[in-house]
């Protein structure tokens, strides 16, 4: 469950979206103390949206137990389209959400032009150039706001091209051609690097996030206390030990 946010005009720009025009995804995050700021999640921040992940029954600082939440109140029912309040900080034990970052949290500003860049109509509420993935406009003010439900914020994914949700939803596996990196260094002397693909669906709780590997065009994962490096030299040692890779790639 998450939701994407863009400059005005740019939500259906492409499947990959750019850094320069996508701002980040907002997604559900579990139960959060907002007294001790720290998450229920047993395994930290970075890892609230793996499905095999624990939680906590109350906070294991205070010992405060999460409120009944329904969805025209939580963070999940907010991405569901249920909950419809302004959003705000909380207190004791509720839900949250995350956020991901593809653009500097400073860097954004309002578009130079009030006008569509497609079919340069001039907008209405120029002031509104944050526009989500649902078409729905906000003022930076608001924009602010809504982050103010956004206690875990992430920004390894900063510059980085995110997949959209829906090009992963029919299928369990990224597709082959969907796994062949793009925008490598044309330069054959610099390494490739590894490619954010965006998230992965799981049957329970939040999607994955995925890199893919330019060497054997494979996707992995990068969890917590790893680098993107790292995580990519243990995803390789493991697929050596399966597809017996050139003693030169290892």
């Amino acid at each position: 469950m998450g939701t994407n946010f863009y400059i005005r005009g740019h939500r259906n720009d492409a499947d990959d979206m750019d850094p320069e025009t996508h701002i980040g995804r907002r997604s559900a995050a579990g139960m959060y103390c907002w007294d001790c700021n720290m998450t229920l999640c047993k395994d930290g921040t970075s890892r609230v949206h793996l499905g095999r992940s624990a939680w906590h029954e109350c906070c294991p600082s205070c010992g405060q137990k999460p409120q009944d939440e329904s969805l025209k109140q939580s963070s999940a029912g907010r991405e569901l389209g249920f909950n419809r309040t302004v959003p705000k900080a909380k207190t004791g034990v509720a839900g949250c959400a995350s956020f991901s970052w593809a653009m500097k949290p400073k860097d954004f500003h309002p578009p130079e032009s009030s006008q569509c860049p497609h079919c340069n109509a001039s907008w209405l509420d120029p002031d509104k150039w944050i526009e989500d993935e649902y078409g729905h406009l906000y003022s930076l003010d608001e924009f602010n706001q809504m982050l103010e439900e956004c206690p875990i914020q992430y920004r390894e994914s900063i510059g980085l091209f995110f997949v959209k949700a829906g090009r992963e939803s029919n299928s369990r596996q990224l597709s082959a051609r969907e796994l062949i990196t793009v925008n490598q260094p044309t330069d054959p002397t610099t390494p490739a690097r590894p490619k954010f693909l965006g998230l992965q669906p799981i049957i329970r709780g939040d999607p994955i996030p995925l890199y893919t590997d330019p060497l054997t065009q494979s996707t992995f994962a990068v969890y917590e206390g790893q680098t993107v490096d790292e995580a990519m030299v243990e995803h390789r040692r493991l697929w050596n030990a399966k597809e017996k890779l050139p003693d030169e790639k290892r």
